[in-house]
């Protein structure tokens, strides 16, 4: 007999109260009358009945309205009024009452069943070229499948992608935790502690200026970094193509959109050096080009590409096919008879023409698999296509204001200025109740200021008597109100006169007007909130278009691929970038491998389902299938992948076939339960509901077993008093199950 695999989850819910209006509809409740004759809805009780059928009744403290719940039907009433409490306590004790309750709000409930994987970076969604809605392979990069396949490990010498760009905005936050750090180099002592050449280069350097301050407005290499490396599950923006690796910042930029050659070349240099030192650099990512050969940029490749680094390069803007034309006089002049383009421009686009092996070669795709309009080709010059159009990524970090203010208790906000050597307003804010202690003497501050906020009216006492006297009370903070009619912008210039130790508690001060105001209130709570800088999300993120997009997708996959095979050759990676691509007709000829990235096909590039580390690590070959059994333990090696056992040794094993394993079983809140599990392919998965153990179940949510981690949230457990949940599995072709 077939074992089939069930949990039962039991959560429970009272709802056997109202508690506030979220729970209940006020002022109403639904009254059951064991005899239609009791009701104040029959015509035998003395009540006035309006045209629509509407009682009004009164009672000792209040005025009721009645009306029918059902048609045609005295004995279940709807009753409306005020002190409905009152009322509902006096019918529950009624003898002739059957039951009387609130009315009741009920929300709808649902089961959803989604992937656990998914990034909780906010705009994910944004990110058409990780994840891309559409279901045909090729459209976006396989993000989620490749990183389900990837090793999870982190390796002691982290992965580099040297970013050789504009300027950086590396304080930015999905980048401040991803760049590289030199560990040879003492921050900001002015000192060239590694002797490499180069002062204070603890995160990368400017060769533009000769400054290890690679912060600048220009967007452009924060983009291309952001694609590359941003950090991945932080609840904030994006995610990088492989945020598991760093990136070195290589500033070479002049003013507008235009690089430095000679701060080009010194930046290779300089990856070079630290490739030989023994910095784990496996990429650097050029996106940019010109049409003039250089000789000393040739070198400068060549040497990274004798150190095993790859370079990635892009292929250009300008919608030509790079393969019609051929510098032969390596001077970036069209020579006579060479302009088959026809546009009166010698087509080529370095260091994208070098003929070097270290070179990988970027086109940009759109999010239809179509290669984007501006986009350069050449079915020999250019390699590989990537997406590239309307790429969304990091921008340089933009900051607003958050002016400093006093919050009542209900929301008003009221402007003020900081008083000279003023102790700071934390960020979270200083909450108090506000007490008026009259001109500031000590006899003023009443016993009730203390852990509070003192109100202190400006005028003979110098403004640091006043604060003594009241942190001698206790406050927590003082507002000091002006004694004459002004702006605030006169009460800006107010002073403790100096410093303390330990420091002055908060001082601030307000116009006259607002001060009196506030001491005619009744007693409330404030809370003081200081001038703060909080991120402009707005303007720190956007898109952008261009082969400089298409590149970094290609250099975060060379650290992907680095990461997982680290022991392979620079030629080696290139091949399993180049070779395991998605094929589109509408690229061939375009590029030369006529397809997309792929993260999934670099990890797995014979598509079992099985990444090629896994079985290289137990079998050494790419041989078995992932339906192969090797050790006769009833799993096959995908299931034994997916729970990490040893597909080699029969005592480990899974046991979902026994019982299904449930992952990070946890209320979000008490209406919402979430739960992991894997769906194991040849299963199909349902999640059911009953409101008893001895009552039929019904199906809630279906998903097929397709070898991923998946995440099932039940939304709207408040709709119950009580609810059974449970999981199935179900191998596929049985049913009546």
């Amino acid at each position: 007999m077939l074992k089939f695999n069930t949990l039962l989850i039991i959560p429970l819910i009272s709802a056997s109260f109202c508690v506030n209006a979220v729970d209940c509809i006020p002022n109403q409740i639904i009254v059951k009358y064991k005899n239609p004759n009791d009701s104040p809805l029959s015509n035998s009780v003395n009540t006035v009945r309006n045209k629509n059928g509407l009682i009004l009744t009164r009672s000792s403290s209040s005025q009721y309205t009645y009306s029918r719940v059902l048609p045609n039907s005295d004995d279940l009433v709807l009753i409306e009024g005020e002190s409905i409490n009152s009322l509902l306590k006096e019918l529950k004790n009624n003898p002739k009452v059957k039951y009387a309750e609130p009315h009741y709000i009920k929300k709808l409930y649902g089961v959803s069943v989604g992937r656990s994987d998914l990034p909780n970076d906010r705009n994910f969604n944004l990110q058409w070229d990780l994840e891309n809605q559409n279901s045909l392979a090729g459209y976006d990069i396989d993000f989620l499948e490749g990183n389900a396949l990837s090793r999870k490990t982190i390796p002691a010498n982290p992965i580099i992608i040297a970013v050789i760009d504009s300027k950086f905005s590396i304080d930015h936050p999905d980048l401040i935790n991803q760049f590289w750090v030199n560990d040879g180099e003492i921050p900001n002592n002015g000192i060239d502690d590694d002797q490499n050449g180069y002062i204070d280069d603890v995160n990368g350097f400017d060769f533009v200026n000769q400054s290890p301050n690679v912060i600048g407005e220009d967007a452009h290499g924060s983009h291309v970094s952001g694609i590359c490396v941003a950090e991945k599950d932080n609840q904030y923006g994006i995610s990088g193509v492989f945020p598991k690796a760093k990136f070195l910042p290589l500033a070479c930029g002049l003013s507008g959109q235009s690089l430095s050659g000679l701060a080009i070349n010194q930046a290779k240099d300089y990856v070079a050096d630290l490739k030989i030192k023994g910095h784990n650099i496996v990429a650097v990512n050029a996106s940019y080009g010109g049409n003039i050969f250089s000789q000393a940029e040739y070198d400068g490749i060549e040497k990274l590409s004798e150190l095993g680094i790859l370079f990635c390069a892009a292929s250009g803007n300008e919608a030509i096919n790079l393969e019609l034309e051929e510098d032969l006089n390596l001077n970036g002049i069209l020579d006579e008879g060479e302009d088959q383009n026809g546009n009166g421009i010698l087509d080529v686009s370095y260091p994208n023409n070098y003929e070097l092996p270290n070179i990988i070669s970027v086109a940009a795709t759109n999010s239809n698999r179509e290669l984007a309009y501006f986009s350069n080709y050449g079915q020999t010059q250019v390699d590989i296509a990537a997406p590239g159009q309307s790429i969304y990524s990091t921008l340089t970090l933009s900051l607003q204001n958050e002016a400093q203010k006093i919050i009542l208790d209900e929301g008003e906000e009221i402007g003020y200025s900081y008083l000279e050597f003023s102790g700071a307003i934390p960020d979270q804010g200083k909450t108090g109740d506000l007490i008026y202690c009259g001109l500031g003497y000590s006899y003023d501050f009443p016993p009730s200021v203390n852990g509070n906020i003192a109100l202190i009216q400006r005028g003979i006492l110098t403004f640091n008597e006043k604060v003594s006297n009241a942190m001698e009370a206790g406050a927590i903070a003082a507002v000091i109100y002006n004694n004459v009619s002004e702006s605030i912008d006169t009460i800006d210039n107010w002073t403790l006169i100096n410093p303390e130790t330990p420091p002055w508690v908060p001082v601030i001060s307000i116009t006259q007007v607002d001060g009196l105001r506030l001491n005619s209130l009744p007693p409330l709570k404030i809370t003081l909130l200081p001038n703060i800088q909080t991120i402009d999300e707005a303007n720190s993120y956007g898109y952008s278009s261009g082969t400089s997009m298409a590149t970094p997708m290609v250099s975060g996959a060379a650290a992907f691929a680095a990461y997982n095979f680290p022991e392979e050759t620079m030629l080696e990676r290139r091949s399993r970038i180049l070779n395991n691509v998605v094929i589109v007709n509408s690229l061939e000829s375009k590029v030369l491998t006529s397809g997309i990235l792929n993260l999934r096909k670099i990890i797995d590039t014979d598509e079992d389902g099985l990444p090629d580390w896994w079985e290289l690590d137990y079998f050494e070959n790419l041989s078995y299938n992932n339906r192969n059994d090797i050790d006769n333990d009833g799993y096959n090696n995908l299931e034994e992948f997916l729970t990490d056992t040893n597909p080699i040794k029969a005592n480990s094993h899974p046991n979902f076939k026994e019982k299904i394993k449930l992952e990070a079983v946890r209320f979000k809140d008490i209406n919402k339960l979430e739960f992991n599990f894997i769906s194991y392919p040849d299963y199909t998965y349902l999640i059911e509901s009953s409101p008893s153990l001895n009552e039929s179940w019904k199906t809630e949510a279906i998903n097929t077993g397709n070898g991923v981690r998946m995440k099932a949230t039940i939304n709207g457990l408040e709709s119950f008093d009580k609810r059974y949940f449970r999981i199935k599995a179900i191998p596929y072709g049985l049913s009546n199950l």
